[in-house]
């Protein structure tokens, strides 16, 4: 039996396998970065509707508002006439 032919196909996806390594991890890395910014989110906006939870949750979302309303207005006032 001749098994040269199977060997280059193995030997072929091999080479393949290692020139998409360092894709790989980069994926690999974008993900993780993702996974730990959305957890962030998440605990932010639980520690948020947390304490306005007692209130009702459409305040939680009203002062978001008005806190991202005053810094608008901020920015704008320290801008340059």
């Amino acid at each position: 039996m001749n098994f040269s032919i199977a060997w280059q196909k193995l030997n072929q996806i091999g080479q393949d396998l290692m020139a998409a390594l360092p894709n790989m991890v980069f994926e690999i890395v974008v993900l993780v970065l993702f996974v730990v910014l959305a957890r962030g989110v998440r605990a932010g906006v639980r520690r948020v509707t947390s304490k306005k939870e007692r209130l009702g949750s459409g305040l939680a979302l009203q002062q978001f508002h008005y806190r991202a309303l005053d810094n608008e207005i901020a920015l704008q006032s320290q801008a340059p006439a």
